[in-house]
């Protein structure tokens, strides 16, 4: 069982090497030396056996539990059953295959292999991967054995992040708006940034949240205020939030981002926890708001009934539907106003999210042909040169500067309701210029950034010329 003898099988010439490919996978990018060390495996079993390695397939940074998103592996089968060039492949072992929960799907991927001609060869083995009885329960044992240890840590690290939760941490999660995370701090009271039982890919990092920054505080405080007591809409919110230059940690709100804030119990204090259940990549199963773990981790930053109200017009909001023809009036609407729409747009104006309106119509382009628009415009608009005018531009403007508070010939390029820097200079006259017609009311110091932001003129190739032949001092 333990011997292995040289193979000759396979396309190559008399006398000469078989041709190889080579499968490596890593399950983390901080394994910086496993495709080191899986490749020189592979190369030693090569020259003991005869084989040249031609060509190598890898999967860095991929969990082996599934053929999901390891394109190293899907590449590879490919190849096989289209015509390869190597007749074997040569991997270190059964868990760099795969660590997959059914053995048989290891088992069934080797065999479309063998079925194309080619043979899956594991370097490091005690046994010759020959389709013999012995050999065949070896990997089977083996690859139940990978199975069980990908089982076993899994367990290990619901368990350790399971811990940091019932502490009132997070494990590495991103802080949500309004707190920033901290080193969490044990009952003797030194700081513990790390729990180490996550073996083979780093620690889990024990953070707590707290409240802060100021800025973001006073913004949520806003929020609750605008959606609690004063009755506006999530879109609403996110509007005169863009409106008054606050953004959402660089990104601008919409109505989904005004919502996970209202919806935060942390902001009276409670850190909850087992919101889902999602193990060894399986489909995520979320559970039922009344069921989540809650702790009091610190002192409410915005009254508690206020909160309540909050709650009980987001469950009010969730039973009454929005009218199918509200929802299509309130598209044409945004379509009188900026023309032919974008995701962005929707996401940003309408009462209403772009996942209503898929939930209700199937998709928002349904939608919007039930408004009378033909398409959902994802890409730029192409403008033509007569179409370039100071009177149909200046609007889109408008509408950025008071969103941002100045103009750029980036953000100018970025919109896709404007046609690029270059064209408007061509057609209309200096950037500059056509910004300060937009924006006289703007401070000096605006001003300055404005008349910093202008297109360069491209020079052509004899104007070029004439300036590379005058002394340095004189261009």
């Amino acid at each position: 069982m333990t011997g292995k003898t040289k193979m000759t099988d396979g396309p190559a010439e008399p006398n000469g090497p078989i041709p190889a490919a080579q499968y490596l996978r890593m399950s983390t990018n901080v394994q910086t030396e496993s495709f080191a060390s899986q490749d020189a495996l592979n190369q030693a079993f090569a020259e003991r056996h005869g084989y040249e390695i031609i060509k190598t397939y890898s999967d860095a940074g991929k969990s082996g539990l599934s053929i999901k998103r390891r394109e190293g592996l899907r590449g590879l089968l490919r190849d096989v059953l289209a015509d390869p060039p190597f007749a074997a492949i040569l991997v270190t072992d059964v868990s760099r295959w795969g660590r997959f929960q059914d053995p048989d799907e290891g088992a069934h991927y080797e065999f479309l292999c063998r079925k194309a001609g080619v043979r899956v060869l594991y370097c490091a083995e005690a046994f010759e991967n020959d389709a013999s009885q012995g050999a065949s329960i070896l990997k089977t044992v083996k690859r139940v054995m990978a199975a069980e240890y990908s089982r076993q840590l899994s367990e290990r690290i619901r368990a350790g992040i399971r811990r940091v939760q019932v502490a009132g941490g997070v494990a590495g999660s991103t802080a949500p708006y309004g707190f920033t995370k901290m080193p969490l701090r044990s009952e003797s009271g030194l700081t513990t940034v790390h729990h180490p039982v996550r073996a083979g890919k780093g620690p889990i990092r024990r953070f707590g949240l707290c409240p802060g920054p100021e800025e973001e505080l006073k913004v949520l405080r806003r929020i609750f205020t605008a959606y609690g007591e004063d009755g506006l809409f999530p879109a609403e919110i996110a509007r005169e939030l863009n409106a008054e230059g606050h953004d959402r940690r660089g990104k601008p709100w919409i109505a989904r981002s005004v919502v996970s804030v209202l919806e935060n119990e942390l902001t009276i204090g409670v850190h909850c926890y087992g919101k889902f259940h999602q193990r060894m990549g399986r489909p995520r199963i979320n559970v039922p708001r009344a069921e989540w773990n809650r702790l009091q981790i610190f002192d409410p930053l915005i009254d508690t009934a206020l909160f309540d109200r909050v709650m009980a017009r987001r469950r009010a909001s969730l039973e009454t539907k929005v009218a199918d023809e509200a929802l299509i009036e309130d598209l044409a609407r945004l379509a009188d106003r900026f023309g032919r729409l974008t995701l962005a747009l929707v996401a940003e104006h309408a009462v209403s999210s772009p996942t209503v309106y898929v939930g209700r119509f199937g998709s928002l382009t349904a939608a919007l042909r039930l408004a009378g628009q033909k398409r959902l415009r994802h890409n730029p608009q192409r403008w033509k040169a007569r179409d370039i005018t100071l009177a149909k531009i200046r609007p889109v403007l408008a509408r950025l500067l008071k969103r941002n508070g100045y103009l750029s010939v980036s953000m100018v390029d970025r919109c896709p309701d404007l046609p690029r820097a270059v064209s408007m200079r061509k057609h209309i006259g200096p950037i500059s210029s056509i910004f300060a017609s937009v924006g006289d009311h703007m401070a000096p110091a605006e001003k300055i950034r404005l008349g910093q932001a202008r297109c360069r003129p491209k020079l052509g190739a004899t104007e070029r010329a004439k300036r590379a032949k005058l002394p340095p001092e004189a261009s």
